[in-house]
C-alpha cells in the first residue's frame, strides 16, 4: 500500500494503514482535497494523531485537516492542500508596474517556504501587488497573466498557460466514453463579435458555427491597447464562446492515465460538432493497495489564454508598424508612468512621469524627429520639489547644407525657481565641416585685415600670426560655435551674462579661437556692466583682448575701456561722472568738430588758486601761456580788434598790418623798421 501518514501539531509522524473511502480530488482551478475514514486498530498507529490542523501526507503532497468528525471511534477527515495555509500569510509591502511573471512570483513567494517553477513568459502591467494574503495575490497574478497553477509535491507550485499536455487524443460521446453525469449549457453561445481598438480600429469575427446556430451577436470588445488588427482579431476570437459549455463526469478505463488539465478532442454527436475539452477534475482512490483514477470530469468551460490562441493561430505581428505602449510601475517608494510610440522596435516619442515623496519629475521627448532638411532629438522636462521648480528644453539638430556640409546644432534653455531666486539660462552651439569653406576663409581674412591695421603696434609679431592664419586658411576642416546666456534674479539683485565662442580647426589640429563675454549686474544702489573679447592662437597664446566695463554706483558712473595687444601691453581709457564732475582720462583725447565752452575755460589742476600761473601749451612747456609754431612757421591772429594787456613781449620779427594803436602803451627798447 502506498504511504499515507499524519503529523500532529507536536511534530510526531505515524503512518495511516487502516483507512476507508479514500478520495483525492484535484481540479484545474487549483482546488486539491483529500477525504477518508480512519479506523482504530493496532495496524493503524497514526489514528490517534488525527486531530484538527494535523498534516496528512500523500505521495509527497501535504494536506491540512480542516474538517474533523469522530464517532464510534471512527474519524472522518477532510484535508485541504497546505498551499492554502498561505491564506493566513500576508505580503505587507507592495510592488507594481510592468514586470515579468518571475519578478511578480519571486516577490509573492519570498519567505513562504514554497518554491515555484514557470512556463509563463512576457510582462504585464499590475498597478500594485501586495498588502494581501499569498493565495489571493497568486490568483490575481494568474488572472492578469491568464495562466493556471498546479500544486506539486514537496511544497512546490508550477505555473503554465494551461496545465496538462496536449496529446491529440479523441473520444466520441456515446461510443468510447461512458458518462456518469452530463451538463450542457448553451446560454452563453454566440457566433458573431466585434472589436474596437485604438485610432478607430474595428474588426469583426464570424464563427463557423453561425451556420448551425444562426447569427448571435456577442457584446463588443473595446480595448484601446490594440492598434494592430490581427492582434485584436485574436483577442475577440478568444473571448467569443461559439460552442456549448459542457462538463461530463466519466468512468472509463481509457481516461485513467490522463493528467489534470490534459486536452482531448470530443465528438459530440447530439449537436454534430467536434471541439477540444480538457480534464477539468480528477478523482483518485485506492484499490488493492494502489492509487488509481476513479473518474474524471472533462469539459470546456474554462478560460483560454490569449497568448496560447495567438501562438496556435500563428498571428504575425508587423514589426514595422507604428504602435503605442504604456507602462505603469508602483512601489512603496515611487510611482512611474510612461507612454512610448514605437516605429517597429525603435522608440520615436515618449513621455515619463515619476513621483516620489520628495518630488515630481516629468519628461517629454522625441527621437529622430524629421524636420525640413534634417532630423532632431528634443526633450523638455519639469522637475518639482518642495523648494525648487526646474524646467528646460534641449534639442539636437543635424542637417545637410550644400555649402557647409553636415551641420550639427545644439540648443538648451533652462528656467529655475527657488525660494528668493529665479535663474534662466540659454545656450546654443553649432558645428559644421566641408571642403567648401569659403565663408570661414572670408572670416579669417577679416581677422587678418584687423591685425594688419594694427601692424605698426606689434610689427615683430604680426608676421608670425599672419602665417598661422594663412596655414589654417587653406585647410580648415571644422568650425565650432557656441553661445550661452544666463539670467539670475535674487532678492536684491539681478544678474545677466552672455558668452559666445567660435573655433576654427585645420587638418593638423591648429586652431584659432575667438571668445566674447558680457555681464550685467543690478544691485541695490549699483549697476555693473562688462564686455570682453579675446582671440587666442593655436598655441594658446593670447592674441588680443578688448574689455569694456560700466560701473554705476549711487551718485557715480564709471566707464572703462582697455585693450591688451599681442605683447601684453595694455592701453586704457576712463570716464567717470558724478553729480558735479566729469573726469576723462586717456593717453589721447580727441574732440572733433566745433567745441564750445560756456563762459570760461579753466586750464590746470588748481584753477581756483589765482596765485598759480595757468598755461595753454601747444607743443611747448616753457611756462605761462605759450603759443608757438614749430619749424619756424608763423602764427596769424585775425580779428576786428586785438588787445594786449599787461606786459607784452615780441621777439624776432613781428609784422603788423592795418592800424596799430600805441596811444596808451609804454614802449621801451623799441626797434622798428617801416616800409
Amino acid at each position: 500500500m502506498r504511504m499515507i501518514s499524519v503529523t500532529n501539531l507536536s511534530g510526531h509522524t505515524e503512518p495511516l494503514n487502516d483507512i476507508r473511502n479514500f478520495e483525492m480530488n484535484e481540479e484545474v482551478s487549483g482546488n486539491f482535497v483529500v477525504s477518508f475514514i480512519s479506523l482504530p486498530s493496532k495496524n493503524n498507529p497514526g489514528h490517534d494523531l488525527l486531530e484538527e490542523e494535523a498534516i496528512i501526507t500523500v505521495e509527497g503532497y501535504d494536506f491540512r485537516i480542516k474538517q474533523f468528525r469522530e464517532s464510534h471511534k471512527q474519524k472522518r477527515i477532510v484535508a485541504v492542500s497546505t498551499f492554502y495555509d498561505l491564506v493566513g500569510v500576508r505580503r505587507e509591502d507592495t510592488q507594481g508596474g510592468t514586470k515579468s511573471f518571475d519578478e511578480f512570483a519571486s516577490f509573492i513567494f519570498l519567505g513562504t517556504g514554497w518554491t515555484y517553477s514557470s512556463e509563463v513568459t512576457g510582462s504585464e502591467l499590475i498597478p500594485g501587488v501586495g498588502n494581501d494574503n499569498i493565495v489571493k495575490l497568486t490568483q490575481e497574478m494568474c488572472s492578469v497573466f491568464e495562466c493556471e497553477y498546479q500544486i506539486l509535491p514537496n511544497n512546490h507550485i508550477h505555473f503554465s498557460e494551461q496545465i496538462g499536455p496536449d496529446k491529440d487524443a479523441q473520444y466520441r460521446f456515446g461510443h468510447n466514453v461512458k458518462t456518469l453525469s452530463r451538463n450542457v449549457d448553451t446560454s452563453k453561445l454566440r457566433t458573431r463579435i466585434k472589436g474596437y481598438g485604438a485610432d478607430g480600429l474595428e474588426v469583426t469575427y464570424m464563427s463557423p458555427n453561425a451556420d448551425k446556430f444562426g447569427i448571435r451577436d456577442a457584446e463588443p470588445i473595446i480595448d484601446e491597447r490594440f492598434s494592430i488588427s490581427d492582434n485584436l482579431l485574436a483577442k475577440i476570437k478568444r473571448d467569443l464562446i461559439d460552442y456549448p459549455e459542457v462538463n461530463f463526469e466519466l468512468d472509463v478505463v481509457e481516461l485513467s492515465d490522463k493528467e489534470i488539465g490534459e486536452r482531448v478532442w470530443l465528438i459530440y454527436e447530439p449537436m454534430g460538432i467536434e471541439f477540444q475539452v480538457r480534464v477539468m477534475a480528477k478523482k483518485t482512490t485506492i484499490r488493492n493497495g494502489k492509487f488509481i483514477t476513479a473518474s474524471v470530469v472533462i469539459g470546456n468551460a474554462i478560460q483560454r489564454t490569449m497568448a496560447a490562441v495567438m501562438t496556435a493561430q500563428k498571428v504575425a505581428i508587423d514589426d514595422h508598424r507604428k504602435r503605442t505602449q504604456s507602462r505603469f510601475e508602483r512601489t512603496n517608494e515611487r510611482i512611474n508612468l510612461e507612454v512610448e510610440r514605437l516605429d517597429g522596435d525603435i522608440v520615436e516619442a515618449y513621455s515619463h512621469i515619476e513621483q516620489t515623496a520628495d518630488g515630481i519629475y516629468q519628461t517629454v521627448g522625441s527621437i529622430k524627429l524629421e524636420l525640413e532638411g534634417g532630423i532632431a532629438d528634443a526633450r523638455s522636462y519639469i522637475d518639482q520639489t518642495a523648494i525648487s521648480i526646474n524646467l528646460g528644453v534641449d534639442a539636437k539638430i543635424e542637417r545637410v547644407d550644400a555649402d557647409l556640409g553636415v551641420i550639427r546644432e545644439e540648443a538648451s534653455s533652462n528656467f529655475s525657481i527657488l525660494a528668493g531666486q529665479i535663474v534662466a539660462a540659454v545656450s546654443t552651439s553649432k558645428e559644421y565641416s566641408d571642403s567648401k569653406i569659403d565663408l570661414v576663409n572670408a572670416s579669417i581674412d577679416g581677422v587678418r585685415a584687423d591685425l594688419t591695421s594694427v601692424e605698426g603696434r606689434f610689427a615683430d609679431n604680426i608676421g608670425t600670426l599672419t602665417t598661422e592664419i594663412e596655414t589654417l586658411q587653406g585647410s580648415i576642416v571644422s568650425v565650432n560655435e557656441t553661445a550661452t546666456a544666463n539670467f539670475n534674479i535674487l532678492s536684491g539683485s539681478i544678474e545677466a551674462a552672455v558668452s559666445t565662442s567660435k573655433t576654427y580647426t585645420d587638418s593638423v589640429k591648429n586652431t584659432v579661437e575667438s571668445t566674447a563675454e558680457s555681464n550685467f549686474n543690478i544691485l541695490s544702489g549699483r549697476i555693473d556692466a562688462k564686455a570682453e573679447s579675446t582671440t587666442v592662437s593655436s598655441l594658446g597664446t593670447r592674441v588680443t583682448t578688448a574689455e569694456q566695463s560700466i560701473d554705476g554706483i549711487s551718485g557715480q558712473i564709471s566707464n572703462k575701456v582697455s585693450y591688451t595687444d599681442y605683447n601684453g601691453n595694455t592701453i586704457a581709457s576712463l570716464f567717470n561722472q558724478t553729480a558735479t564732475t566729469i573726469k576723462l582720462q586717456a593717453s589721447k583725447i580727441e574732440m572733433l568738430g566745433i567745441t564750445e565752452v560756456a563762459n570760461t575755460l579753466y586750464i590746470g589742476g588748481n584753477w581756483q588758486d589765482s596765485s598759480t600761473e595757468k598755461t595753454i601749451q601747444f607743443r611747448g612747456s616753457n611756462g605761462g601761456a605759450t603759443i608757438s609754431s614749430p619749424s619756424g612757421d608763423w602764427i596769424k591772429i585775425d580779428a576786428l580788434s586785438t588787445f594786449f594787456h599787461g606786459g607784452s613781449f615780441f621777439m624776432d620779427d613781428v609784422n603788423f598790418n592795418g592800424k596799430v594803436d600805441f596811444s596808451n602803451a609804454a614802449i621801451s627798447g623799441l626797434y622798428a623798421r617801416f616800409g
